[in-house]
């Protein structure tokens, strides 16, 4: 009887933390990766090279996209 009450139990918390984690993911995990790595926004004035260097690869596939 207390495997059956511990499988509810296990039942009934599982999705619950489940969901929390995935709350907690989609709010929080870019502030977090930012926090360790240092990382911080950049602007097209402020690195064009870099915005060219990861901008157009990415446009030319969502062009490709479009168009099939």
């Amino acid at each position: 009887m207390a495997a059956l009450r511990d499988l509810m139990t296990a039942f009934l918390c599982e999705p619950a933390a489940a969901a929390l984690w995935i709350v907690i993911a989609y709010f929080f995990h870019q502030n977090m990766i930012d926090a360790v790595t240092g990382g911080e926004d950049v602007t097209r004035q402020q690195q064009p090279r870099l915005y060219n260097l990861l901008g157009n690869p990415l446009h030319s596939r969502a062009a490709f996209r479009c168009r099939s």
